[in-house]
């Protein structure tokens, strides 16, 4: 480790062995031109250590973007499902809205109705007076004043 870090020295970078460590573990990235001329410390082709870099990176990201198209999909797909069952319970109450604004109509109905029943008893009492008033019946004995016979 320490002789690569000195080769990697003498190539203008701060290297000692625990930076050869953490990279080697992981826990350091490579920067590009680190990578250039680590390749030509241990004698391989720089072009193709490049090439081989490019590509690692391109996989990272497409495998990144990969996991968010699935994120987004499955946040998508409970979406969809929310808003169908939305769907679903606002057609129901629109069914039953329906249904009220049906009921509504018939009491509505029902109501005119009975005020037309209403208006027709009142008329009938007010002959029933016209009538009671031409017979001269006396309203507290409920009989007639005079005999029409």
């Amino acid at each position: 480790m320490e002789m690569l870090a000195a080769k990697m020295r003498d190539l203008g970078h701060k290297w000692t062995k625990i930076t050869v460590h953490n990279i080697e573990t992981g826990d350091r990235q490579l920067r590009m031109k680190e990578a250039v001329d680590l390749a030509e410390c241990v004698g391989a082709d720089a072009a193709s250590v490049v090439s081989n870099l490019v590509v690692s990176q391109n996989a990272v990201a497409m495998n990144r973007a990969l996991t968010e198209a699935v994120r987004a999909r499955r946040t998508f797909l409970q979406g969809s499902r929310i808003l169908l069952n939305a769907n679903e319970k606002l057609r129901k109450v629109g069914t039953e809205c329906d249904a009220m604004d049906e009921n509504e109509k018939i009491i509505g109905q029902r109501c005119e109705d009975e005020l037309q029943l209403e208006k027709q008893l009142v008329e009938i009492a007010e002959k029933l007076d016209e009538l009671a008033k031409a017979l001269r019946i006396d309203e507290e004995s409920d009989t007639l004043a005079f005999n029409p016979f």
